[in-house]
């Protein structure tokens, strides 16, 4: 045969499997439409702040005001000191944190020049990136433009107000990655979405492999039936998941030096949940796909989007409404909310609450369409009874 007439059948191949189509023709425009969505916005906005106010002031309230009028942060509360606001931070409630020193208008009247310090969410690198070059830059001008008013409320001559100017100085404290390290950052994220994307391939192809074989039915006739199978082949691939997650946070932590902040044996508990999560969605997809290649795009599709849409790199208060809901479906969201609090900000069980309610509602909704699965196939065994293959 000619070439041109392999590309023409490969062609007509592509057009009859609608499945691939899309894949092909489809699913890049889908993603970039999304993705680009995603960063539409262009930087964080919005970032909840909490204030300590030492000062309690005219000018210690403006300068409040400055912050909540930036598009980068918004005034979320108050706190009566810095312990009581790192811990709202600590919960994720906060991400930055304004403390206001005590004396602040009366060192400017003197000629001095009063230090704002910022605390700042250092565990996402964007958001820590974002609020320090805006908190800069409103203290800067907010300080420049307070010590003017003051030195002229006090009697000193505009033109060498402007002259001596003793702008406020801007510190700030950048909490759970402080030498702001991108390995620290980005490489657990990446850990948790190369674990996702190898279990749901390995468990999706174990069974579309049994039918694309013709050993399927042989199976499912066996002793123990459907249910042998999916244990069978589930844990197989449950120890994977275990032996690799071993294996990469050891690489994590003694080669790469990412310091795992959290209780140990909490972090194992809650990788097993995520792979146990991981191996149900998969044998879902598997048993819902006649070929390996459906079982392919299926859990492509789940893949693609999971560590953008995560909320790990791009946060999630950042993340555009109409995406919020696609990203509360994808495991790696809970995993990768999970992970930043225990290796970066070393909590405890209350921190997990949600993630871990979301993998067992995701286990328990992937073991009700299994079931299902497993007794519509015993009906239509009893109706039309098949014989080993």
């Amino acid at each position: 045969m000619k070439i041109s007439d392999i590309a023409w059948l490969e062609f007509l191949h592509i057009k009859k499997d609608r499945r691939l189509a899309a894949v092909l023709f489809l699913i890049p425009a889908l993603y970039l439409l999304i993705f680009g969505y995603l960063y539409s916005a262009q930087k964080v906005r919005e970032l909840p702040t909490l204030v300590v106010d030492e000062e309690n002031s005219y000018l210690s309230r403006e300068l409040v005001r400055a912050y909540d009028q930036s598009e980068t942060f918004r005034i979320s509360g108050f706190a009566l000191n810095e312990t009581e606001a790192q811990k709202e931070i600590d919960a994720g409630r906060a991400q930055i944190v304004l403390i206001i020193p005590a004396g602040l208008t009366r060192d400017l009247k003197e000629g001095k020049s009063p230090a704002i310090m910022t605390l700042i969410n250092g565990s996402n690198m964007i958001i820590a990136n974002a609020a320090t070059r805006a908190a800069n830059e409103i203290v800067a001008t907010f300080g420049a433009g307070a010590s003017l008013k003051v030195m002229e409320a006090a009697g000193i001559n505009p033109e060498k107000a402007r002259h001596t100017l003793q702008p406020l100085l801007f510190r700030y404290r950048v909490l759970y990655n402080p030498t702001f390290n991108y390995t620290n950052f980005l490489l657990p994220g990446l850990l948790g979405a190369v674990i996702q994307q190898v279990l749901l391939l390995g468990v999706a192809l174990a069974i579309t492999r049994e039918k694309e074989q013709g050993t399927w039915i042989r199976l499912l006739q066996s002793p123990g039936g459907l249910k042998t199978v999916l244990l069978g082949k589930g844990v197989v691939y449950f120890l994977v998941g275990c032996l690799d997650s071993l294996l990469t946070f050891a690489l994590l932590h003694w080669l790469w030096g990412v310091p795992i902040k959290g209780n140990g044996l909490l972090l194992l508990v809650f990788n097993l949940l995520f792979i146990l999560a991981l191996v149900a969605v998969g044998l879902t997809a598997s048993l819902f796909s006649r070929t390996q290649l459906e079982a392919t795009q299926v859990t492509m599709l789940i893949a693609m989007p999971s560590f953008l849409l995560s909320g790990y790199t791009w946060p999630m208060l950042a993340i555009p409404d109409p995406l919020k809901p696609l990203s509360f479906i994808l495991p790696l969201t809970y995993y990768t909310h999970g992970l930043r609090a225990l290796v970066d900000r070393g909590q405890g069980w209350q921190a997990l609450k949600v993630d871990v309610a979301a993998f067992l509602a995701l286990i328990f909704l992937c073991w009700l369409l299994l079931k299902k699965f497993a007794t519509n196939f015993a009906e239509k065994q009893e109706n039309n009874p098949v014989g080993d293959e």
